[in-house]
């Protein structure tokens, strides 16, 4: 779907990654990430209004995949998700967004949960290394 582009409803995709299969919600997450500019917005909408589940943190992976500064308003948010899973999702998308190491270093000054921690850090190497 994401080589395609032309007529693919990226919310047709959002709706898969809460698919109980894994292969599906994987396979969603890269079409999104493939449609680029026109699932960001979709994928905000969606991370703002979402269940707060795995499909989340697949809409979180997606932006991230995107790596367009447009999510860095949500992130700012998702950073500080009482659930530590969504925002080590947050951590690595945050890795693949441009201008992102101020939030990331704030997140690391307040974060307690030891795998959030070392996403964080990883993504801060990995700006780093760009």
């Amino acid at each position: 779907c994401g080589n395609i582009k032309k007529d693919i409803d990226s919310g047709v995709l959002i709706i898969a990654l809460s698919h109980p299969y894994y292969g599906v919600r994987y396979s969603a997450c890269r079409s999104l990430i493939e449609l680029g500019d026109i699932a960001i917005e979709p994928l905000i909408s969606y991370v703002k209004s979402g269940p707060g589940d795995i499909s989340t943190g697949y809409a979180i992976e997606a932006l991230g995949g995107i790596g367009s500064t447009r999510a860095l308003n949500i992130f700012k948010e998702t950073i500080k998700s009482d659930d530590w899973a969504i925002r080590a999702f947050t951590a690595e998308a945050l890795g693949k967004i441009k201008k992102s190491e101020k939030v990331l270093r704030k997140a690391l000054k307040d974060e307690t949960h030891p795998f959030v921690i070392s996403k964080i850090r990883a993504s801060m190497v990995k700006i780093d290394e760009d």
